[in-house]
C-alpha cells in the first residue's frame, strides 16, 4: 500500500480508515476480527473517509500514545481470542507531514479461526465483506470451527498408535512456541491430548 497515494484509495474489503481523533475507536476491534477471519486487510488511523470523495489525511494528535493504547488492548486477555499480530504489524507513518497509524491485519490460519472478541465466540466473531464488518451467525462460527478441526488425506489416523507414543518433550516445545505467538488463545489452557486434537495432529478413532 502506497501511503503517498492514499487519496486514490477507497474503503473496501481490504481497507478501513478511521479519523480516530478521540483515541482508539471501539469499532476497530470488530475490523481486526473481521480481517483476521477473512482475507486480512489494512486499518489506517488518522484518515477520514469522505463518502464519495477522496480519503482525507487528518493525522493524529498523539500517535505514540494511541499506538501504546492499541497494543495494551491487543495483548489483553479480555480483547482478542488469539495473539497473532507481530510488532511490525502496527506502526506510525508520516504522510504529508502528518502522523498516522497503520495496522496490517493478517489472515490467520484456519487452525486459529475464528478470531473473536471479549471471550464471546458466538456473539463477537466478525467477518469482512465489501460493505463492512458483519457479526457472524452461529452457522458461520460453526463452519470455521469445523475447518479448524478438518484433516487432509495425508493426516488420516494411524492405527494402533497411542498418545504415549508421542514424544512429550516435542509437544512441550511446540506448545511453548504456540503460546509465545498466541498468548491469549483458549487452546493454551487445555490438556496436551485436547491441544493435539485441536491442531489436527491427533484424533481418536472409533
Amino acid at each position: 500500500m502506497d501511503l503517498s497515494k492514499l487519496d486514490e484509495y477507497k474503503e473496501g474489503n481490504r481497507l478501513e480508515v478511521k479519523a480516530a481523533q478521540g483515541g482508539i475507536p471501539d469499532s476497530i476491534w470488530e475490523t481486526v476480527s473481521a480481517f483476521a477471519n477473512t482475507s486480512g486487510g489494512v486499518i489506517v488511523l488518522g484518515v477520514k473517509d469522505r463518502k464519495g470523495h477522496p480519503l482525507e489525511v487528518t493525522g493524529l494528535p498523539d500517535a505514540h500514545k494511541m499506538l501504546d493504547d492499541f497494543w495494551n488492548a491487543a495483548l489483553s486477555k479480555d480483547k482478542l481470542s488469539a495473539r497473532f499480530l507481530q510488532d511490525d504489524d502496527a506502526r506510525i507513518e508520516d504522510v504529508g507531514g502528518k502522523e498516522v497509524i497503520v495496522i496490517e491485519v493478517p489472515r490467520v490460519s484456519r487452525l486459529m479461526r475464528p478470531v473473536f472478541l471479549k471471550k464471546d465466540i458466538l456473539g463477537e466473531t466478525w467477518r469482512r465483506t465489501h460493505t463492512g464488518d458483519h457479526r457472524c451467525a452461529r452457522e458461520e462460527v460453526q463452519s470455521m470451527l469445523r475447518d479448524a478441526e478438518s484433516s487432509s488425506e495425508d493426516s488420516r489416523i494411524a492405527e494402533n498408535v497411542k498418545m504415549d507414543h508421542i514424544d512429550s518433550e516435542t509437544v512441550r516445545r511446540y506448545r511453548v512456541r504456540f503460546s509465545e505467538k498466541n498468548a491469549n488463545h483458549i487452546w493454551n489452557a487445555v490438556s496436551d491430548e485436547e491441544f493435539l486434537e485441536f491442531i489436527g495432529a491427533a484424533k481418536k478413532d472409533k
